[in-house]
């Protein structure tokens, strides 16, 4: 595996927590050519804590996640932890695996919830309107 043109933990101040801590602290910004780089690593961190937590509602391991996605685990585990850097690829591979991964799946589970809430609240009511 090569080395990655940057590592997205370099921009946290507390790289062991990338992927992990849902809040976290980050290096300050600065401008020039890293900006898009700090601002991709904010978005890996963020999407590596949804695929871990996904995992946990999936109760599944890393190991089988790396064998259901066809990924290297070892790629699997340095992309979570912010060493390589995640791919679009990655996050839609994810969606599909695990549901809820991405801002298009979060928006379209919650649609979804909602219809079937909807839909029970109108049988409800033509239940109540039956009787």
């Amino acid at each position: 595996m090569s080395d990655p043109r940057y590592k997205p933990k370099s921009f946290s101040a507390e790289p062991e927590a990338f992927g992990k801590a849902v809040k976290m602290r980050w290096h300050p910004m600065l401008a020039g050519p890293t900006e898009r780089h700090h601002r991709a690593a904010m978005l890996q961190h963020n999407y590596a804590c949804r695929i871990r937590e996904r995992l946990k509602v999936e109760d599944w391991t890393f190991k089988r996640y790396a064998s259901e996605a066809q990924i290297e685990y070892d790629r699997l585990v340095r992309m979570l932890r912010g060493e390589v850097v995640m791919r679009l690829e990655d996050i839609a591979l994810a969606d599909e695996l695990l549901k809820g991964v991405s801002e298009w799946s979060h928006r379209a589970m919650r649609n979804h919830a909602k219809a079937l809430e909807e839909q029970r609240e109108k049988e409800a009511r033509q239940n109540r309107a039956k009787r």
